[in-house]
C-alpha cells in the first residue's frame, strides 16, 4: 500500500495479500495522522512505478529517502518473499533478510506492523534481521 497523510508524509506499507486493513487504525499505529492513498503521479514521482507494480524494491528510487517503508511482521516469520521487480507483470522471489538489508542499504529502515485479524494494527518497532531471524525461531 503507498499512502500520504495530510501533511504530505509517504508511507510504504507491504503486507500479506490477503490482510484486510483498517487505515485509521494503521495510521494510529505509527502515528501517521489521516492515511489516504496517494496519487498515481506521487506514485511515480516517489518510487518510479506505476499502480499495480507498487513493491518494496521501488525504494532504489527513493533517493531521499521521502518514504517511510512498514513490513508486516508475519512476512518476517517466512525464510522468502515474493515481490514484482518495479513491473506487475513479473514476480521474483528472495530471502526476507535480504529485502530488509536492501531497505537498509537503501537508506530505510522498516517499521515492524502487527495486524490482528479486524484489522487493527500495532507498531511494535523497526523490522531489523535479528527480529526476522527472531520471527522464525
Amino acid at each position: 500500500l503507498f499512502v500520504r497523510n495530510k501533511k504530505g508524509r509517504m508511507w510504504l506499507f507491504t503486507c500479506q495479500e490477503d490482510r484486510t486493513i483498517d487505515l485509521g487504525a494503521l495510521a494510529a499505529a505509527v502515528n501517521g495522522g489521516r492515511f489516504s492513498f496517494a496519487s498515481r503521479q506521487r506514485l511515480m514521482h516517489y518510487l518510479g512505478v506505476t499502480a499495480g507494480a507498487v513493491t518494496p524494491l521501488a525504494l532504489v528510487n527513493d533517493t531521499l529517502c521521502a518514504v517511510q517503508f512498514a513490513i508486516d511482521s508475519v512476512l518476517l516469520t517466512h525464510e522468502t518473499i515474493h515481490l514484482h521487480p518495479l513491473d506487475n507483470r513479473q514476480t521474483t522471489t528472495m530471502a526476507t533478510t535480504d529485502l530488509l538489508q536492501f531497505a537498509a542499504h537503501s537508506g530505510h529502515c522498516p517499521l515492524r506492523i502487527d495486524f490482528a485479524p479486524d484489522g487493527s494494527a500495532h507498531c511494535p518497532g523497526e523490522a531489523t534481521l535479528a527480529s526476522a531471524t527472531a520471527a522464525r525461531s
